[in-house]
């Protein structure tokens, strides 16, 4: 069962963290079929099929026999001292499917350095700013990008 990093890499300006909602939209394959911009969200609870336990997402992909499983283990925050650089900000453990990508949409909040917090971030544009009046202050999240790291995979001994 393999472990997947969601890792975000941004430039931030006039911000202390972007912290996630806990929803991501993933691309995910199995065999050479897949499925893009298939949402995952924590707060959802979704019984597994043929167990007795919770996942928060199950999907079933063409040329599949069985649904598959995916369960947000943690979620992290992206903060100013991880600016320019790749970091973990959700793993998640995936069972019977490989997460091929996933999409920074509308799903974080911004907080600026001065403690506003602007909710529902959309950082699907590419570049996200706003403006931090009761602060006087430009608040930029640049050149946004992601990747899908593989960080343990339980089968691959």
């Amino acid at each position: 069962m393999p472990v997947i990093a969601l890792q975000l890499k941004a430039d931030l300006e006039g911000v202390s963290s972007i912290n996630t909602t806990g929803r991501y939209c993933l691309d995910l394959s199995k065999d050479g079929e897949g499925k893009k911009g298939i949402y995952i969200d924590q707060s959802d609870e979704v019984e597994m099929a043929d167990s007795r336990g919770t996942c928060h997402l199950q999907v079933k992909l063409p040329g599949m026999t069985k649904p598959a499983n995916l369960v947000i283990l943690e979620t992290l925050s992206y903060t100013a001292g991880d600016s320019g650089n790749f970091k973990t900000v959700a793993r998640i453990e995936a069972r019977g499917l490989d997460v091929d990508a996933w999409q920074a949409r509308e799903d974080f909040v911004v907080v600026s350095e001065g403690g506003k917090r602007f909710e529902n971030a959309d950082l699907g544009e590419g570049d996200y700013t706003e403006y931090d009046e009761e602060h006087d202050q430009a608040v930029s999240v640049l050149e946004i990008e992601t990747k899908v790291v593989v960080v343990r995979d339980l089968k691959k001994k």
